[in-house]
């Protein structure tokens, strides 16, 4: 019973920061993460190009004829993601025994630590001297535009082209595109009314009908232009850092944008107006983390960690809310725990199995 006792309580692994890290050991390296706040927005891109005849568009009795070509943007949606990211400021070496697995995320920040005795010592990570966490500016501009390259010759053309009428007529007048849109409607009711050979059949109909009414629209497209929407997604991350007064909303700008120009860098020399991040602290951590640094500053706890040493390093985040904001509205809001906001504390005794948030490094699961 005793021995019972003795081995459930045992040392499977410990944690040191680098500069007292004994990487003679059995361990690896791995860091509390920060989290980072990942931006996508979608716009919508309305292109407008005009039409050949759109100053004859009264022809056709059509008083809205667009004179002008252009492109329009608005913001469709805002998602706000956290990402947790490496803190090359809190980097911890841990060792472990033969029967313990542990688990990083891609960034080298700790996912779990569980036990397994047929855990294969040949197969564990061995220390690295040298090892190397990505590093991270504290605000990143990348932006990604995922939208394909558009086209804006008008679909309508490139059918009369496909159809062969521009081909046939490429010096049309105005007043001769108007009378071969009278005569194409001419035959639409032929077709209707059956005194075009091949019609007595509904599909045939039905098809020779549509296939006109194509043409026709691409006739009228040449007054009245055409407008084709498309759709962009732009992504862009901030690392934001913890205000000194975390009473006071933290603002991070995050781009520019304008219906005019749509989504543009915050360098760039415009003057569209700037698309905010804004953090919102609930400071719930403030008085736990006083406590915490009163305890772990203790004689007691001084004594009790030097013979048995730090099991883990472990983040308490803290709960903002992070608005987007463009001018006077708010284009998106969501509840976030930040990691960076919070503080870093210890769990002492290196024999249970943990579950950590890869986003903040919190403790999830402990069993």
């Amino acid at each position: 019973m005793v021995a019972s006792t003795l081995t459930s309580f045992a040392q499977s692994y410990k944690s040191q920061p680098i500069s007292e890290a004994e990487t003679y050991l059995n361990g690896i390296f791995y860091s509390i993460p920060q989290t980072e706040l990942v931006f996508k927005i979608k716009i919508e891109k309305t292109t407008r190009t005009k039409g050949v005849y759109s100053e004859s568009a009264y022809l056709l009795g059509i008083d809205n004829a667009s004179l002008n070509s252009g492109e329009r943007y608005r913001i469709k949606s805002i998602s706000i993601q956290p990402k947790g990211i490496a803190n090359e400021n809190q980097q911890y070496f841990i060792s472990y025994n033969d029967n313990t697995k542990i688990e990083l995320t891609d960034n080298g920040t700790l996912r779990s630590i569980s036990f397994d005795k047929n855990v294969n010592t040949n197969d564990r990570k061995r220390p690295t001297q040298n090892m190397d966490f990505p590093k991270h500016r504290p605000q990143k501009d990348d932006r990604t535009n995922e939208t394909e390259v558009l086209n804006t010759e008008s679909v309508f053309e490139q059918k009369l082209l496909q159809q062969g009428y521009l081909t046939k007529h490429p010096f049309l007048t105005a007043q001769q595109v108007v009378a071969e849109i009278k005569h194409l409607r001419e035959q639409q009711i032929k077709i209707l009314s059956g005194e075009v050979e091949g019609t007595y059949i509904n599909t045939t109909v039905d098809f020779m009908y549509k296939q006109l009414d194509e043409i026709i629209n691409g006739y009228i497209a040449l007054f009245t232009g055409t407008q084709t929407i498309t759709e962009e997604e732009y992504t862009f991350s901030i690392l934001p850092q913890k205000p000194i007064i975390v009473e006071e909303d933290l603002l991070l700008p995050i781009c520019k944008f304008s219906k005019e120009n749509g989504i543009s860098s915050l360098n760039s020399k415009n003057e569209d107006i700037k698309i905010i991040a804004r953090i919102h602290s609930y400071n719930t951590v403030k008085d736990l983390a006083v406590k915490v640094g009163e305890k772990t500053s203790s004689k007691d706890f001084k004594n009790k960690t030097s013979k048995t040493g730090i099991g883990l390093y472990y983040s308490v985040p803290e709960q903002v809310d992070v608005f987007v904001e463009y001018g006077s509205e708010v284009l998106s809001q969501r509840p976030v725990k930040l990691s960076q906001y919070g503080f870093v504390t210890t769990l002492v005794g290196g024999n249970k199995q943990i579950e950590l948030d890869p986003t903040t490094g919190a403790i999830l699961k402990i069993w």
